[in-house]
């Protein structure tokens, strides 16, 4: 037998031993019922073959064992008609066997059976109600008149005379439970009647056809229970103890007690309920004398069933509870449990939904020996509780119980019962105007017309949900793939992400795969990532939990994870469910960043998140969909496959999608034809799904407006006329009857696009690098010849992997290898090293930036830079650099368009159009100097970062007084949203010197502006690194510091 890929076990075949006893055991003497040809309520017939088989023969008295350990005796008659293996009889008597047509029942000759001396009979009170004169001479007398009838005590029959039908029923019998009445049996018919009522409650006694959609708990139950009541010999014989007791636990409503009486009632054995608050008592040593009289009473009554409901209630855990009297509760629960006789033929149940606040002494063998999970049903399990639920009901001809069945997700049997309710209550409504709440009676005709309709359970569906979910808003949403324009592809990987596994779960087992877990949607706001969770859901008719992330968060500790771990239970609970996730940055914020909030509470919840979707292996159909517009900010451990294995980027709509969009959003509205919603898609370019349907909704809102006033216009001008005497007939045209082109261009003029080209162009960003990052490209095939050449060696390089994406920590290598040697001129890296270590890092930008690298190698003296350097040195020859020559300064750089060009003398010039505003390093002596990192718009100039460890006011004043401002790393952001053509540089400089000298502060600064890197990156600005690389010169920049002031 096949595994599940999804872990869940193999469901039970014909042949599976664990649900043997529920197997109908083929006997000759097991026949099934028929309508009777005869409506005589004493008499069975049988097929002759079937007569010869029980070696029975025309007339004997036979006793036939029906359901609920009921039996009735009738007389056998033959005849060719009936089928073989079958046995007629009429209602009357199916009614006393609690048998319907399709049962099974057992057949036995009766032959110790005796004429009976006294037999007392009365009638029911509703059969004979305004009926007047002698019952027994006029019923019963000519009822049983030489008919010699067989009669049980306990069973009803139907008498016809004197044009009225009396049911009667069979109080006692003398001198045994069933005999013959004969010519000399004294008939008793003195007393009251028999309340209808009274019979009902019996009638009322659950079975096992009253059980639907927990086929193998039943069969653990009734071995664990039939078996050693109604055969303990079994167990003596095999040498065994029989089961003392069985512990069933699941969701409220799954029928956990209703199981527990109709074991009863079927084994007939006395049941002993046991709710439990109520033997918890305030006098001392109360309660457990309560508990000891139940247990006694049941000895007294063996076989007996002792049902202890709720037992979570009065067995706590011990070292949980404050009160004593719960302890000895459980103390004498457990000291009654063990003291049971081995073969006293008592077995206890008990019955929780909270099966892990039990004291654990009671869950070991020997006392609660077996636990029996009885959980949410599945389809065809709703369809079993539907049917029996139904079977009384008048139905209508469209109800599909098995629709009805696959669209109750999550629904246990008691939601269920309330969803018939329901319907039914609904189609009363409906015929309520025929329904007069004064008069008496109601008139048959009326009765007649009610049935339950497809349309009353879809109503009922509707208003009603899983009793699991209420707390928690669970929704089958509306929303169709029809109400959402465009995004094809998007709505084809959903489908086979999600709709597949519920729709074809044989094509996963056949190829032994189990399926995803999770989507994140990423994309600007407004372009339909929770309607597409929404409409995911409805196709495949999942439950809907959507989950606000901030509302999981609270201010006690430790209850936020709880709230996610109920969250993910009960999702598992009402499987196959949808979970949905907006907004995950607020709760999935990558760990460690989180610092200030309460005790790291975010990254907590983030934890318990990670282990529930790694804990969902158990699987039910749960999936998890995150929304985000902020995908750089999520835990790259929930990203990771297996936890959110898709990551489907959802861009703004193109053309074909905005006219889509607005065709969706107009379908219900009456919209003029002259309308051209082509034109319309082709002005709104940029526009998000919400930008286009706020459009629809403004232009609807003004027709609105404008009909509303041509109304009041017009009613003003018909009570005018009216006032004056002119009664004319008034024009019944709707001014208004459509959305026309006027609307929509006034509703045009306060139109706004709500996400900018930067935003844009930053999700593509991230998009491709994801893309990058994650695949092989194209490029990917095995080689020729299958699997014999699996010695092959694979190709060197698919293009996303010749490209580290740790390009910054190779930058960071090549200077730290170099500050590890001595420094000096020849330890430097050259620039073909530092060159190629930087292409590395661009490659991974796609597509990749022209590459502007300035590298000024400082050597050991002043002389050797101003030579290598040669325009810089009017600048740099100044040996006094006080605050007050700040001016002088600046004009100097001006004049040396330092900060607007510095290029290497063997390359060419840059482009002139594209602006780009250098670092520098004013001091090439000095190692320790001051290192800036800018950004511009293409107008001004912003100081990024600013790093030196003295004189930093006197580079501050000459950057102030060129107009450049100081930002920090938040501000890098805004300052590139400006608009295209917004560059950053930046400068990785002094990197050697600081790392030997000051490593800790080398490397913060490193790192430092290798960050403002990822920010430019993700705002998809350009970007040039300049590197400068100076000697370590700290014995003179010590001096040279001394003698600054």
């Amino acid at each position: 037998m096949s595994l599940d890929p999804s872990g869940a076990p193999p469901q039970p075949g014909e042949n599976d031993p664990a649900t043997a006893i529920l197997r109908p055991k083929k006997s000759p003497n097991r026949l099934i019922v028929d309508e009777a040809t005869s409506d005589d309520n004493s008499i069975a017939t049988l097929n002759p073959q079937t007569m010869e088989a029980l070696q029975l023969f025309r007339g004997d008295t036979i006793i036939i064992r029906g359901k609920k350990r009921k039996d009735t005796v009738l007389i056998c008659l033959s005849s060719d008609d009936v089928d073989e293996g079958k046995v007629q009889m009429n209602k009357v008597a199916r009614h006393n066997l609690r048998v319907k047509l399709g049962d099974l029942c057992t057949v036995q000759p009766c032959h110790d059976i005796k004429y009976g001396k006294r037999v007392h009979i009365l009638p029911f009170d509703d059969s004979v109600e305004g009926l007047a004169g002698n019952l027994f001479e006029v019923y019963l007398k000519p009822y049983f008149l030489e008919a010699y009838r067989p009669v049980r005590k306990g069973d009803t029959f139907l008498v016809r005379g004197g044009m009225r039908t009396v049911e009667f029923k069979v109080i006692e019998t003398d001198p045994a439970e069933f005999c013959i009445v004969a010519q000399d049996t004294v008939i008793h018919t003195e007393g009251d009647p028999v309340k209808r009522e009274d019979e009902e409650s019996n009638l009322a006694d659950v079975g096992y056809d009253d059980i639907g959609g927990c086929r193998k708990q039943m069969a653990q139950i009734r071995e664990l229970v039939e078996l050693p009541l109604r055969h303990p010999q079994l167990f003596k014989s095999i040498g065994i103890k029989p089961p003392r007791g069985i512990l069933m636990f699941g969701p409220p409503g799954t029928g956990k007690t209703l199981m527990a009486r109709a074991v009863a009632n079927e084994t007939g054995a006395f049941f002993f309920l046991i709710n439990g608050p109520e033997i918890m008592s305030k006098m001392a040593g109360e309660s457990e004398s309560n508990l000891r009289k139940a247990f006694e009473e049941a000895e007294k009554n063996s076989p007996a069933i002792i049902f202890i409901d709720e037992i979570d209630s009065i067995a706590p855990k011990r070292e949980k509870t404050n009160g004593e009297v719960e302890r000895r509760v459980v103390s004498q629960l457990l000291t009654l449990m063990d003291g049971m006789k081995a073969r006293s033929n008592i077995v206890v149940m008990a019955a929780t939904n909270r099966p892990n606040s039990i004291d654990p002494a009671l869950r070991r063998f020997g006392r609660f020996d077996r636990e029996v999970d009885i959980g949410i049903p599945d389809p065809t399990g709703r369809l079993e509780i539907l049917r029996i639920h139904t079977k009384n009901m008048k139905l209508a001809d469209d109800v599909d119980l098995e629709r009805i069945a696959a669209d109750t997700h999550g629904y246990v049997g008691s939601d269920i019962a309330s969803l018939c309710s329901e319907a039914a209550m609904q189609q009363i409504r409906e015929k309520m105007d025929l329904i007069d709440l004064d008069a008496d009676t109601i008139d048959a005709e009326v009765l007649d017309a009610l049935g339950v309709t497809m349309e009353n359970f879809r109503f009922a569906l509707g208003v009603s949900n899983p009793s699991a979910l209420r707390e928690t808003v669970v929704e089958v949403p509306t929303v169709k793939w029809s109400d959402i324009g465009g995004l094809e592809k998007v709505k084809q990987e959903l489908q086979e992400t999600v709709q597949y596994p519920v729709e074809h779960p044989e094509k996963f087992l056949k190829y032994g795969m189990s399926p995803s877990k999770g989507v994140l949607f990423y994309g600007p706001p407004g372009t339909g990532k929770t309607l597409l969770a929404k409409a995911i859901a409805n196709e495949c008719q999942a439950n809907f939990i959507s989950i606000k992330g901030p509302e999981l968060l609270t201010m006690w500790f430790g209850e936020s994870e709880a709230n996610v771990r109920d969250v993910f239970d009960k999702a598992r609970a009402a499987a196959p469910c949808v979970m949905f996730f907006d907004e995950l940055d607020s709760i999935a914020k990558a760990r460690g960043g989180s610092g200030g909030d309460a005790g790291g509470a975010s990254d907590r919840v983030l934890n318990q998140i990670l282990t529930e979707m790694d804990g969902m292996n158990a699987k039910k159909n749960v999936f998890i969909i995150g929304a985000t517009n902020r995908p750089d900010q999520i835990d790259p451990a929930l990203l990771r496959p297996g936890r959110l294995d898709q990551l489907i980027y959802i861009p703004l709509p193109d053309e074909v999608s905005r006219v889509a969009i607005l065709k969706a959003a107009l379908r219900k509205s009456p919209v003029s034809p002259k309308v051209n919603l082509e034109f319309l898609a082709k002005s709104t370019h940029g526009f998000s799904g919400a930008d286009l349907t706020e459009i629809c909704q403004r232009a609807a809102k003004l027709a609105i407006r404008e009909s509303i006033d041509s109304d009041i216009r017009r009613m003003r001008e018909r009570r005018e006329r009216e006032d004056g005497g002119d009664a004319e007939m008034e024009d019944e045209e709707d001014p208004v009857p459509e959305i026309t082109i006027e609307h929509f261009e006034e509703a045009m003029k306060f139109a706004r696009r709500s996400v900018s080209d930067q935003d844009i162009r930053r999700y593509e960003m991230f998009a491709q690098n994801l893309q990058q990052s994650r695949s092989f490209g194209s490029t990917f095939k095995f080689p020729e010849g299958g699997p014999a050449s699996s010695g092959a060696q694979p190709a060197s390089g698919g293009a996303a992997f010749t490209a580290d994406d740790g390009g910054d920590d190779d930058l960071y290598a090549v200077v730290k290898s170099h500050s590890e040697d001595t420094v000096g001129p020849s330890t430097y890296p050259t620039s073909e090293a530092v060159a190629n270590c930087c292409s590395v890092y661009l490659g991974t930008l796609n597509p990749p930036l022209p590459l502007y690298l300035l590298h000024v190698l400082f050597h050991t003296t002043a002389m050797a830079t101003l030579n290598s350097l040669p325009y810089m040195g009017p600048w740099i020859r100044r040996k006094s650099c006080y605050r007050r020559e700040a001016e002088s300064m600046v004009s100097e750089m001006e004049s040396l368009e330092v900060f607007c060009r510095i290029l290497p003398r063997s390359e060419t010039e840059l482009p002139a159009d594209r602006p780009y505003l250098f670092g520098y390093h004013p001091h090439g002596i000095i190692g320790m100097g001051a290192f800036a990192t800018f950004a511009t718009d293409g107008i001004n100039p912003h100081l990024l970062t600013l790093t030196s460890n003295f004189h930093v006011p006197f580079y501050r004043d000459i950057l102030l007084h060129l107009g450049i401002c100081s930002v920090s790393k938040r501000s890098c952001a805004n300052i590139l949203k400006q608009g295209p053509g917004a560059a950053i540089c930046i400068v990785i400089g002094g990197a050697a010197e600081s790392l030997s000298a000051h490593p800790g502060t080398a490397d913060l600064t490193l790192k430092r502006r290798l960050g403002f890197v990822k920010i430019a990156m993700q705002h998809g600005a350009d970007l040039v690194p300049v590197f400068s690389f100076g000697e370590n010169d700290v014995r003179r920049a010590n001096h040279q510091r001394t003698n600054y002031p």
